[in-house]
């Protein structure tokens, strides 16, 4: 059985944005379809590198991207071998604030090529379920992959998806994108 480490993280911190192009704007980011008023929403406008697929529900994204651990923005999805890859989610609304914090609940699943299960956390922010966490720290989300160990196949294509949604609202945010181990 194949052993991969996995996690999760929340970096509260300041990112400058770079000159790179939006994406369509859209509800879902789905390569060719096509943008119209009934399916722009919490994506309109939104920076959306590193081919992740987006579904936005209830929440106004600004920016989502894969970075390294010293928080340089990855140009590409490629990674070695126990590199940390954090996708980050950048929001500008949606989270429901309760006496000035938010409850966010985050699932993670990856994938290998063939379809096995790497990873599959229901609830990687469960221990923030009932204290929640402070508004301004949750517009800036982290959900963090370290593969540890290549496929035997040679196949080190692996698909990460995450849910991530607001436990006192409807906001939801859906997405995946895939990762290359060097």
């Amino acid at each position: 059985m194949k052993k991969y480490f996995l996690s999760a993280a929340i970096i509260p911190f300041v990112l400058c944005s770079c000159n790179n192009t939006s994406t369509n704007n859209k509800n879902t980011v789905i390569k060719g379809q096509e943008v119209t008023t009934q399916n722009a929403g919490g994506l309109t406008g939104a920076t959306i590198k590193n081919n992740i697929e987006l579904e936005a529900q209830n929440v106004k994204i600004s920016q989502a991207y894969l970075m390294t651990e010293d928080r340089n923005i990855k140009p590409n999805n490629n990674a070695n071998v126990n590199e940390k890859v954090i996708m980050t989610l950048e929001t500008d609304t949606g989270w429901v604030k309760i006496d000035n914090k938010s409850f966010i609940g985050v699932s993670e699943r990856v994938t290998d090529s063939k379809g096995n299960i790497v990873l599959d956390a229901d609830d990687l922010f469960k221990n923030y379920e009932t204290d929640g966490l402070p508004a301004d720290i949750a517009k800036i989300l982290n959900v963090s992959a370290v593969i540890t160990k290549k496929n035997s196949d040679g196949n080190n294509d692996f698909d990460v998806s995450f849910k991530i949604w607001d436990r006192k609202g409807p906001g939801v945010v859906k997405g995946k994108y895939k990762l290359h181990i060097n």
